[in-house]
């Protein structure tokens, strides 16, 4: 019951302070002092930074605070919204850091500033003005549906003129337009929007663009994939092997009109001479294109990988085996062994032994007696014989 008693007391008090406050303020009405807070400042004469190739940095924030006094129910009413603060850009500005000064051009009725500080002013940042142009690129995602691909885009205009703070103006390389041509049989047509990019191709934001849009055309066409051959003249030097030539890509993809690419088999490259290759190398190489016809992603020429290996000799001792005996006989050749020269590429020949050569005499049809017989051999794939050390051999056959 005390507690309660208590509260009520409480409460009773505060119903009463209310009270003489809306009579001070209503009947009084004291004069009070108060800060505003972040009350946002305008700029005049902007047209002198133009004139004069500078411009604010983007991305500041210009606002003050500000003492008002006055009757308590005006201080008390007034709002940041309430006032007009200008700062002139018409005198001397630089680039860099500016204090500009703040002139207060209107406030709430019954209220005035006080100055305890001065007159306020804003840190303007300012940068050089500048324009430059550049180039406009595709930036191209998806496919055109199976069976399609598109030829030689036109963007209009090629480039466009940017203009900003030069701290912007100066990251900017190029502007990039998206097109996404997904699963398209037919032109692509539009008046598409630009990004500018900076070296990593990441958005340059706070330019002024001209002009904004860009329009873009794909003519959409047949297309079809044709292997990539690759043609020489020439020979390689006496000293070196060709071990391959290979296209990268093997295949490409032309575009065109369907009676056109039904008539192409294959693309050529333009004849490669073999003479002045030494060496293992990549080499680039144009395509022959014939007319009517386009490259997917405009594909001009090609990288060929060519591998040649130094040409090298090795002399074997081959045992010589006598072919097609008759069991009625015996048979006694001479000489049982022989060599033989071989030639070819280094990493082949490097690798044979006497077992990978087949030297023999073959006695097909021969009666008993002595005979002169050609030696004849089978070689490995991709080795020649450079020469047999004899040609013949001497075969004695007897009756069992």
């Amino acid at each position: 019951m005390e507690k309660q008693t208590r509260n009520n007391n409480y409460d009773f008090c505060v119903f009463i302070a209310f009270v003489l406050w809306i009579y001070v303020m209503g009947e009084q009405n004291p004069t009070q002092t108060r800060v505003i807070e972040d009350i946002p400042v305008y700029f005049t004469n902007l047209d002198n930074l133009e004139q004069n190739n500078l411009t604010i940095v983007p991305n500041q924030t210009f606002a003050v605070n500000l003492t008002i006094t006055g009757r308590a129910m005006d201080v008390f009413k007034a709002k940041p919204e309430d006032f007009r603060l200008e700062a002139d850009l018409g005198g001397y500005i630089k680039k860099g850091i500016n204090n500009v000064p703040v002139e207060v051009k209107s406030a709430p009725k019954g209220v005035s500033v006080l100055y305890e500080r001065g007159i306020p002013y804003v840190k303007v940042k300012i940068d050089s003005l500048l324009e430059k142009t550049v180039p406009v690129s595709l930036n191209i995602t998806g496919q055109p549906k199976e069976g399609f691909g598109y030829v030689n885009p036109n963007i209009k205009p090629s480039e466009i003129l940017i203009r900003g703070p030069e701290t912007y103006v100066a990251k900017a390389i190029g502007a990039v337009i998206n097109v996404d041509l997904s699963k398209r049989d037919t032109d692509f047509s539009a008046s598409l929007p630009i990004k500018v990019i900076d070296s990593y191709g990441d958005s340059v934001q706070y330019l002024n663009i001209e002009p904004k849009y860009i329009d873009v055309y794909f003519p959409i066409k047949p297309s079809k994939e044709v292997p990539v051959i690759v043609k020489t003249k020439g020979e390689v030097p006496d000293n070196k092997i060709l071990h391959s030539i290979s296209p990268m890509p093997a295949s490409v993809k032309i575009i065109g009109e369907k009676d056109i690419i039904n008539a192409v088999d294959y693309i050529e490259t333009e004849p490669m001479d073999l003479s002045k290759i030494n060496l293992s190398t990549y080499k680039d190489i144009n395509l022959i294109i014939p007319e009517g016809i386009s490259l997917a992603n405009n594909i001009k020429s090609i990288t060929v990988d060519i591998k040649v290996e130094n040409k090298i000799e090795k002399t074997l001792s081959v045992d010589l085996q006598i072919h097609n005996v008759n069991n009625d006989y015996d048979y006694l050749v001479y000489p049982t062994k022989i060599n033989v020269t071989v030639m070819g590429s280094e990493s082949i020949i490097n690798s044979l032994s006497s077992d990978s050569i087949i030297a023999y005499v073959d006695v097909s049809d021969k009666q008993e007696g002595e005979y002169q017989i050609p030696i004849k051999l089978d070689l490995p794939n991709n080795v020649a014989l450079k020469r047999k050390h004899i040609n013949e051999a001497t075969v004695n056959i007897n009756k069992k």
